[in-house]
């Protein structure tokens, strides 16, 4: 019956031992093929032991950081966003006096205020950076897109607004808003 036991785990164990089992997983291979052997894990060990954990970590879909891909379009969007912020700041000065003060009864029905844009434009902008660096992907996402197309629907607005004011009269806008700006 002994021997019965043997052929069998002879025939189902497929090579695989208890001395390979303990050097089968990476970390362990790692341990064992370091320098001073399972005692002792240096720095190339705990490096080694770092990218594993970090691929492991990605592979189940949470990642440490951002790709060469992702950082470029992180580039793209951000240069785009301070880009559309220069022209819609352009094309404001360019308002007539009339659409500045619908526009400023427009802010203030919705219960803003022109004092409340700046902080949360800097609050918006604090949570991009906090996300790009803390690696919150969709969060960072959604805010980096949804600032330039918010701007861009801003400008394509105000430059709609130009042109037919442009299209009836030859004076169009005028600089400022005809406001004294100091």
């Amino acid at each position: 019956m002994a021997d019965d036991d043997g052929v069998r785990a002879e025939i189902y164990n497929d090579g695989y031992t208890d001395d390979f089992a303990a050097y089968d997983a990476k970390l362990c291979a790692t341990l064992h093929n370091n320098d001073e052997g399972h005692q002792k894990c240096g720095w190339g060990c705990k490096r080694s032991i770092k990218k594993a954990s970090a691929a492991a970590r990605s592979s189940y879909g949470t990642s440490s950081g951002w790709n060469a891909f992702e950082k470029f379009f992180l580039f793209v969007w951000s240069f785009s966003a301070i880009g559309l912020v220069w022209v819609v700041l352009k094309q404001r000065r360019m308002m007539t006096r009339e659409d500045a003060i619908v526009e400023e009864a427009a802010m203030n029905g919705v219960g803003l205020k022109k004092r409340h844009v700046f902080p949360i434009a800097l609050g918006i902008l604090f949570m991009i950076l906090l996300g790009m660096f803390l690696a919150w992907k969709k969060l960072t996402w959604i805010l980096l897109i949804g600032v330039n197309i918010g701007l861009f629907a801003q400008f394509v607005f105000l430059r709609r607004k130009a042109k037919k004011a442009n299209a009836g009269t030859d004076a169009g806008y005028i600089k400022d808003a005809g406001l004294q700006i100091s």
